[in-house]
């Protein structure tokens, strides 16, 4: 039984919000299943490849900790999950992925409140990556999971956070509060929260402050990846044209090896040389349609 829903045409770089829900029996079952609250995302363009990519799976370099930290127990920890009424039993990662960061471990059949977030803020950093790196906009997306009411008052709330240098400052992006434990996927358009550089980090902040109350949360499958809108031929820097921006990108990345679309590539072949001269020349002064 395979059902499909075709969405009308809809404009390049539009970000779409939908969920799926069906009866059965007079009862309506959701995914995700808090919705229409909570809903999946989808953004309108062609995908270039990742810019940055974390199934969790191998340690990539984030860090436990920041300035300001009081939690004294419940800090982020790559791990296995271990199920509780309030923390997950698995990842997100298809396939034979079982690692994700979660804010403490317990073991198994131990209450909900053992190895939670207490005392204060627990914060997991990323490493830096480049925003951007490929022709298009920038996005980021993760599948966080977020329980501050399964036992006292959901009086909490989770922060994430960007950076765009290096991690001197951070701007929210997303503050989830009184949410019951999912897994729930989310993407941001790096550029909707602050410029974007070749310098950016994300930055997760749990916290159990005032009235004490059992606060679990994960992280699983962070990816930064650009979409575009332009697959013009001579077009090496994504802005929808064909002129001089072009060649000062191909002359900036010369001789170099990429992925097939990248910045300088014009002629989207892996590699920037006189290939992407000529594809600008037959090209000049086009424009997508």
């Amino acid at each position: 039984d395979i059902w499909r829903a075709d969405l009308p045409n809809l404009a390049c770089g539009t970000t779409v919000s939908w969920y799926v829900a069906a009866d059965s029996n007079r009862i309506t079952f959701r995914d995700p299943p808090a919705a229409p609250g909570k809903f999946y995302t989808a953004v309108v363009g062609t995908m270039s490849a990742n810019g940055f990519a974390d199934d969790m799976e191998t340690n990539q370099g984030w860090v436990v900790g920041a300035t300001g930290d009081t939690a004294t127990q419940g800090l982020w920890t790559r791990a296995v999950p271990v199920a509780s009424a309030a923390q997950p039993g698995a990842d997100v990662t298809p396939g034979a992925g079982t690692m994700c960061f979660v804010t403490g471990n317990a073991a198994a059949g131990a209450p909900s409140g053992t190895n939670d977030v207490d005392g204060g803020r627990t914060t997991l950093t990323s490493p830096t990556f480049d925003g951007t790196a490929l022709p298009g906009d920038a996005y980021i997306s993760y599948w966080r999971w977020y329980s501050n009411n399964e036992a006292g008052a959901p009086n909490d709330t989770m922060l994430v956070r960007l950076s765009n240098n290096n991690g001197s400052s951070f701007v929210t992006a997303e503050g989830i509060s009184d949410t019951p434990g999912q897994w729930m996927p989310v993407t941001i358009k790096l550029s909707s929260v602050l410029p974007v550089t070749n310098q950016m980090k994300i930055r997760f902040e749990v916290s159990d402050t005032g009235t004490a109350s059992t606060v679990e949360a994960a992280i699983d499958d962070v990816r930064v990846f650009f979409a575009r809108c332009s697959t013009l031929a001579g077009d090496a820097d994504g802005d929808c044209g064909v002129g001089l921006p072009d060649i000062a990108a191909v002359i900036q990345r010369w001789g170099q090896s990429v992925t097939p679309g990248a910045l300088g590539d014009a002629d989207d072949d892996g590699s920037i040389g006189l290939g992407d001269i000529a594809a600008i020349i037959q090209n000049w002064n086009a424009s997508c349609p």
